[in-house]
């Protein structure tokens, strides 16, 4: 099977390049380390294999990317939410205060 690249997700700069950093200082590259981590997660065993000092480091590094990135997707959903609920609410307001007039202007 021939491998392709499908997923992205957004990490800061800083992280990013800590990662890539951490994994060349084990001989590693960033994309193998990463790869590694997903199959061993979605084989469900993602912590029981041992793993040396380093390769921890790397698996909670991985694990805090993957929580920030989730985290600040989450966040601007809700702001997302939150200002089409402030304009819904505007939106409501603007209608009452249209029917008022009709209401108005119908009985004079």
């Amino acid at each position: 099977m021939r491998d392709i690249q499908l997923a992205t997700f957004e990490i800061n700069f800083e992280t990013w390049q800590e990662f890539k950093d951490k994994a060349s200082q084990n001989h590693r590259s960033a994309s193998s380390v990463l790869r590694e981590f997903v199959d061993a997660y979605l084989q469900g065993d993602s912590h029981s294999r041992s793993v040396s000092d380093s390769d921890e480091d790397l698996v909670n590094l991985i694990q805090g990317m993957i929580r920030e990135s989730c985290s600040d997707r989450i966040d601007a959903l809700e702001n997302r939410v939150d200002a089409n609920e402030k304009v819904l609410g505007q939106l409501g307001d603007k209608f009452v205060k249209i029917l008022n007039v009709l209401k108005i202007t119908r009985g004079a």
